[in-house]
């Protein structure tokens, strides 16, 4: 809900946020009504919605638009469709469940990643994504246990195993042609303070 706060004042239509978690917070609501009275703009029913969902189960962005849809959630307007870029954030998806978030932003591009050339090079010439992925995604971790599997030993013992399971994270996000980078909010917030940022890099 902040994202719109922040970014939708300029009275541009096409922002919508879609909230997915398995059950909506009590306090969902409330915090609503509080935010709408200060950024009036996010008013609107089809401006931010909660869909109650697992994301274990969704294979695509488009599925999560389509449970959306079934549900009666998702209205059918000419803005609400796949031309528009999308941006995934997580905040706190526990353990593995934040490279649940990133497969899902990034799983349609399966079919174009045979194509795609994977570079450490940041001139490299990459496709656009395909309009069901995310063109740029942030997360912020947590609960690292088991995370950092497949990372090399010298890597874990030298930086821990938050810092391991976040620089394969990283480099799988460069695989797949996003631009990343790391960045924090402060600590007096939470402890697991840290952000991965990946921007796909392909021409507009």
């Amino acid at each position: 809900m902040l994202f719109a706060c922040c970014y939708g004042g300029d009275g541009d239509k096409s922002l919508q946020v879609r909230l997915v978690d398995r059950q909506e917070p009590p306090a969902h609501a409330t915090l609503r009504n509080l935010l709408q009275q200060v950024c009036p703009w996010i008013a609107g029913n089809d401006r931010i919605m909660y869909c109650q969902a697992d994301i274990q189960s969704l294979t695509s962005l488009t599925e999560l638009t389509n449970t959306m849809a079934s549900s009666g959630a998702e209205p059918t307007t000419p803005s609400n469709n796949d031309d528009h870029p999308r941006i995934v954030i997580s905040t706190h998806a526990c353990g593995s469940l934040t490279d649940r978030v990133l497969v899902l932003a990034v799983g349609a591009r399966d079919e174009a990643s045979s194509s795609s050339p994977i570079s450490n090079n940041d001139d490299a010439v990459i496709p656009n994504p395909p309009k069901t992925a995310a063109a740029a995604i942030a997360v912020m971790p947590c609960c690292y246990t088991g995370t950092s599997r497949g990372t090399p030993y010298g890597i874990q013992r030298a930086l821990g195993g938050a810092w391991a399971a976040d620089i394969q994270r990283l480099y799988q996000l460069q695989a797949y042609g996003y631009h990343v980078d790391v960045a924090t909010i402060p600590r007096a917030t939470t402890p697991l303070n840290r952000i991965l940022v990946g921007e796909y890099k392909g021409k507009s």
